[in-house]
């Protein structure tokens, strides 16, 4: 009979376990690199819009202008701040830059500006007289349509208004009347002046040839706004 060996053989350690082959290590690995990839992708995301957000300014929200109530010439007014923009003033005299869309809204260039001029009345001839009693003689026969319902008559050349037309609200312009240049000066475009008595002040208008066809716009809006009385 055969002698049982004294030693006990031991299991090797591989045996009953599972081992892992080189592929799937590799696969490990690679899923490893993938998710730092996505993680260092996120990361650079929102740093650049954290960066672009602090960088970039956020569009600002409109804001009321600020008002200021003023007494000229014994008329009260009430002017927004930002159309106190002309530096050098002339005694006597009150001018404000305002955008036209702040008077006719914004179906208006918004680059378009009109300038009013506010004064004590002189004695000269009242504004809504001068075009019967001084421009009428001066005017050439000629008239057509303009903008705004009004005609336009072009200063003969012989005249102190040569190279100037007169636009004006039939049939004499006691309503408005505005005389302009001809034509600009090369690229800038033709500009006007109008002259208004309202509330004991003479008021004068400034504004692009372009834009005179807004006038009763503009005259509604100094007889209700501007000039009004103000509680």
């Amino acid at each position: 009979m055969a002698r049982e060996s004294v030693f006990y053989r031991q299991p090797h350690p591989a045996i009953g376990q599972r081992q892992v082959g080189p592929q799937q290590k590799l696969i490990r690995a690679d899923l490893l690199v993938l998710v730092l990839i996505v993680l260092v992708c996120a990361a650079g995301i929102a740093a650049f819009s954290m960066s672009r957000h602090l960088l970039l300014p956020t569009k600002a929200q409109p804001q009321e202008p600020i008002m200021h109530d003023l007494r000229f010439g014994g008329q009260a007014l009430r002017v927004a701040e930002h159309w106190l923009a002309i530096s050098e003033g002339v005694p006597g005299r009150l001018s404000l830059r305002i955008p036209l869309a702040d008077i006719v809204g914004d179906a208006v260039d918004p680059d378009a500006q009109i300038i009013v001029a506010l004064a004590a009345p002189d004695r000269a001839v009242a504004p809504a007289d001068r075009p019967r009693l001084i421009y009428a003689r001066f005017l050439s026969s000629d008239a057509s349509t303009f903008g705004g319902n009004l005609v336009r008559r072009s200063f003969r050349d012989d005249t102190p208004y040569a190279g100037e037309v007169l636009l004006l609200a039939p049939p004499e312009g006691r309503s408005f009347a505005a005389r302009c240049g001809r034509r600009g000066d090369g690229p800038v475009a033709p500009s006007c002046s109008a002259e208004l008595r309202r509330n004991g002040l003479d008021i004068q208008l400034q504004m692009a040839k372009a834009d005179v066809r807004h006038w009763e716009r503009i005259i509604l809006w100094l007889n209700t706004d501007l000039l009004a009385p103000h509680a």
